[in-house]
């Protein structure tokens, strides 16, 4: 079974990441414009880049209706 977190905000993936194994990290603009409103200030690169220092599965990010998945090896996939 593999293990998402839904979220775009650091501070809350940490310490899930540390406590449990996660396949990787979802996201879309409403959880991005939540994350900016409790502080988190990274731009869009920047945030996929600290997502992908902190969960070694894939980051996938869901842009209106393109889908994104970013895998910790660095190659980008687009659906």
């Amino acid at each position: 079974m593999a293990l998402y977190i839904d979220s775009a905000f650091p501070n809350d993936i940490i310490p899930v990441a540390q406590m449990i194994p996660l396949a990787g990290v979802t996201t879309n603009p409403s959880i991005l414009l939540a994350a900016q409103e409790r502080g988190q200030k990274l731009d869009m690169l920047s945030l996929i880049r600290e997502l992908q220092r902190i969960v070694e599965g894939f980051i996938i990010v869901a842009q209106s209706a393109t889908l994104v998945a970013y895998s910790s090896s660095k190659h980008q996939n687009t659906w």
